[in-house]
């Protein structure tokens, strides 16, 4: 019932009142019931099978209801393919011309299985045109084999071999295509969700980009170079290898700009939206609140990705110590009308704004945030490591040592639970700390004592690498200096 429940939750009004007629024209009583086990899940949307049967039957769920539910069913998706009343504005621009060359692929085919031969022919043709221009490669194959057979057996060989030409190259980038964003995908959904991944994803993007390069060449669809270039952006960031990483991001914006079927203001967010994580990385950071601004005002204003964008926003207003936009990011981000539909998200955005307390002297805030954020707990080799890191800063500040040495043993037991993850900065981050810990508070005497393990945090190359839009928002080798009374390199300007 959950599956049927939850397709007829998605309709609209107008389908709605076009489904109750649909049923009303039909006679027969099997149609009678579909339409009432329609009425009953209208008026209830969360109605179980139990109930559901009671109404309809008076019985228990039986073969008789479940033969119904799955008719119902089948009647609302195939009314959805002749009748999708979602506006424009709802989906992509290009899903909808992706559909409508699908729908009209069926209908040729119904056309031509009806004899209508030159009718079901002109309409495959003109999609052929469109599917081409807009690089969609499975449909050209499907429309390219059907051409080739009714012409072929209707028209001879001629018209066979010209509706064959190219086949092969349109098999080959699809192959292609599908590859690219396989690849892409394995490297970037753990990103998405875990921040620590490198350790475990570094061997494996090597061997993806070494295939992806042997199957780039100079005519390669610009499908397959969208997607190629996004890949090495991300290899590359994984690599720790910046400057051909914004080489890629460069070449990719390019791409998008230039070619019709990839300029759409989704691709233009999202491209910039890397182009400005590069930039942060090599700490142009004017550049890269330039391209984030970009990203946000392409974006569909209130969906998720303008809050992904938001995020690439405030942490290059946050690198550049532009702390007054910073807040007003954090605020726009906690207010906007996605944040709690992802738990992830929200818990995020909640641990930037107790980080930017903190920086901003508020540490009952910071605190008080701190507490309140329970899914970033969820993320064992990630976040997590973040939020007990941040953690102990403030237990630090307050001096409470017995209570750090508590936390302090809990981390250190975390990050021995790792078997993936790269946990060597944090691990050496534990050992500084540690040292404070073992020199009474001391910050002096504590950089003084582990003044190596210091400058490793500080060169942050490799394994110990420092990610500025990672997991650790106030870098600690910066926040221990500032600490000391011997170094004060501060983390907060002097003026804001």
């Amino acid at each position: 019932m959950k599956s049927l429940t939850q397709i007829i939750r998605c309709l609209k009004p107008s389908e709605v009142r076009l489904i109750r007629k649909l049923y009303r024209v039909q006679p027969n009583g099997e149609d009678k019931k579909r339409l009432t086990l329609f009425e009953i899940i209208l008026a209830n949307k969360n109605i179980t099978d139990q109930e559901a049967a009671e109404k309809l039957y008076n019985s228990k769920p039986n073969s008789a209801f479940s033969h119904i539910k799955g008719r119902l069913k089948n009647d609302i998706l195939n009314f959805l393919i002749i009748h999708d009343a979602s506006k424009k504005t709802d989906v992509s621009k290009y899903y909808q011309l992706e559909l409508n060359c699908r729908k009209g692929i069926m209908q040729a085919e119904l056309l031509l299985a009806r004899g209508l031969y030159n009718e079901g022919e002109k309409l495959l043709l003109k999609i052929l045109r469109t599917v081409i221009d807009y690089e969609l490669f499975a449909e050209i194959i499907q429309i390219k084999s059907l051409l080739r057979i009714t012409l072929g057996f209707r028209k001879g060989v001629t018209e066979y071999v010209k509706h064959s030409k190219n086949i092969d190259y349109y098999l080959s980038e699809y192959q292609k295509w599908l590859k690219v964003r396989e690849y892409y995908y394995r490297l970037a959904l753990p990103n998405q969700f875990q921040t620590n991944k490198r350790k475990e994803l570094l061997q494996a993007s090597s061997g993806y980009s070494d295939e992806l390069d042997r199957l780039h060449t100079e005519d390669s669809s610009s499908r397959f170079r969208f997607h190629y270039y996004l890949f090495k952006v991300h290899h590359h960031n994984i690599s720790q290898e910046f400057p051909q990483s914004l080489k890629y991001a460069k070449a990719l914006v390019e791409l998008v700009l230039s070619k019709p079927l990839l300029n759409k203001k989704p691709n233009i967010s999202g491209t910039h939206m890397s182009l400005a994580n590069v930039q942060i990385n090599l700490s142009q950071y004017d550049k890269a609140i330039a391209a984030a601004h970009v990203a946000v005002e392409n974006f569909k204003s209130g969906m998720v990705n303008e809050l992904k964008a938001l995020e690439v926003l405030f942490f290059a207003y946050l690198r550049k110590r532009d702390y007054k936009n910073a807040t007003l990011i954090i605020h726009r981000s906690l207010t906007h009308k996605r944040i709690k539909s992802n738990k992830a998200f929200h818990a995020r955005w909640q641990f930037f704004d107790a980080n930017l307390a903190y920086i901003l002297g508020d540490n009952e805030k910071a605190f008080k945030l701190l507490r309140q954020n329970n899914e970033l707990l969820k993320d064992k080799s990630g976040w997590l490591f973040g939020f007990k890191l941040f953690e102990m800063m403030l237990t630090i500040d307050e001096k409470d040592w017995y209570w750090l040495g508590f936390q302090l043993n809990n981390f250190n037991q975390l990050l021995g639970r790792q078997k993936k993850a790269n946990t060597a900065r944090a691990k050496l981050i534990g050992q500084m700390i540690r040292s404070l810990l073992s020199n009474g508070g001391n910050f002096d005497l504590a950089i003084e004592k582990s003044h190596k393990k210091l400058a490793i945090l500080e060169k942050g190359e490799g394994d110990y690498y420092w990610d500025p839009v990672g997991y650790e928002v106030i870098r600690f080798d910066e926040w221990l200096r500032y600490k000391s009374k011997k170094h004060k390199n501060k983390i907060v300007p002097d003026e804001q």
